[in-house]
């Protein structure tokens, strides 16, 4: 069995810090290992020596740079490994979920990192859907975890790290990252929530759930950077049959922008200040675009989907507002590649809406 070993640094948030590792992982060619049938009949599970070196790249480096965050990154770093211990679907998720992390700090085999990912993703994706048909009282947690964790995994695998090097068709690619695929795999976590939602609200992943002043926020009424750029869109559909889609749309978009923008460019001693709200607890800056896929309205997706010009034009400003998470390895490169996708898509006449999300963007790349 071949081995490669290479350091990687502590939390990192982008291959800028790369330079002066502190922590060393060794990663070996991974053998397929079925699970094995105890006398009962039932499954058994037997994780290898690879398994425990992806399992401690996870607790002492990945897991810290999911959100980046003191405070909240136990959440990672204990409570679902916890949670995986017990079902092992949620243990392949993480595994998965490393793999892809490897594969971005190890460019010379992140080939070979991302077919382990893709392996260990499928072996989660398909436990959790077998389990979907059979939910009791004891899955609710690590269903919430295996659907979280597929959520990061999408969004990390058909990024840059993907596409950096991908040979694929212009159309497919603008397919690929106009959402076809990935976005029904998130608002299908909208689905799961309804139903054991309570009962997580109750476990140790609550806090997942807790989305702070959200309620109490209200767009046009700050200092909001870019809201009267956002709320001008309006005029594209105006008197049309589906402004009010696209109105609902733009107003949970804009509010998301102000989520995001109350925690930019403050201190984090004065974030966790704010956790004086009776619902601080997990989500921050990062889950504004998670919000705005999971509450727009199921026809504006559709709108998108029919590559509608207005449906275009919004979805470049939430690829703007995704621009804000360069900072993570799993959204590098997302916000770039969703402004890009819309542009071509649109065609030239569409681009004076599009100067706002091509600013940011530019802001970023600069």
């Amino acid at each position: 069995m071949s081995e490669s070993r290479h350091c990687t640094p502590h939390a990192p948030t982008s291959r800028a810090n790369l330079s002066r590792p502190s922590v060393c992982s060794t990663v070996q060619s991974w053998p397929e290992v079925p699970p094995k049938s105890s006398n009962d009949g039932a499954e058994t599970y037997s994780f290898i020596m690879d398994d425990l070196i992806l399992l401690h790249h996870w607790s002492v480096v990945t897991s810290l740079t999911m959100v980046n965050t003191p405070d909240v990154d136990h959440i990672w770093q204990t409570v679902i490994v916890r949670i995986g211990t017990q079902n092992p679907y949620v243990m392949h998720g993480i595994f998965s979920l490393t793999a892809l992390h490897l594969a971005y700090l190890d460019q010379p085999r992140k080939h070979t990192l991302i077919a382990i990912a893709a392996r260990h993703h499928n072996r989660a994706l398909r436990d959790f859907q077998a389990r979907l048909c059979n939910v009791d009282n004891h899955d609710n947690d690590a269903l919430f975890a295996s659907a979280s964790l597929n959520i990061f995994y999408v969004f990390a695998a058909f990024g840059d790290l993907y596409s950096s090097d991908a040979d694929e068709p212009s159309a497919t690619h603008r397919s690929r990252v106009l959402g076809e695929d990935w976005i029904p795999l998130i608002r299908g976590v909208n689905l799961l929530l309804h139903q054991i939602r309570p009962r997580i609200s109750a476990g140790p992943l609550s806090s997942l759930l807790y989305i702070g002043n959200w309620n109490e926020i209200e767009p046009g009424t700050g200092t909001v950077p870019h809201d009267a750029e956002m709320q001008s869109l309006e005029a594209i559909w105006a008197g049309s049959a589906d402004a009010p889609v696209y109105d609902e749309s733009l107003y949970l978009l804009r509010k998301c922008w102000a989520w995001t923008a109350q925690f930019r460019h403050i201190p984090e001693e004065t974030i966790q200040g704010l956790a004086s709200h009776a619902d601080w607890g997990y989500n921050r800056s990062w889950s504004g675009p998670f919000i705005w896929l999971s509450l727009a309205p199921d026809v504006y997706f559709l709108r998108l989907q029919q590559r509608h010009p207005a449906a275009l034009v919004l979805f470049a400003h939430f690829g703007g507002l995704s621009v804000g998470l360069e900072g993570h390895w799993w959204m590098e490169g997302w916000g770039k590649n969703i402004v890009l996708a819309a542009k071509d898509t649109l065609g030239s006449y569409w681009d004076v809406w599009l100067e706002l999300p091509k600013r940011l963007v530019a802001a970023t790349i600069d």
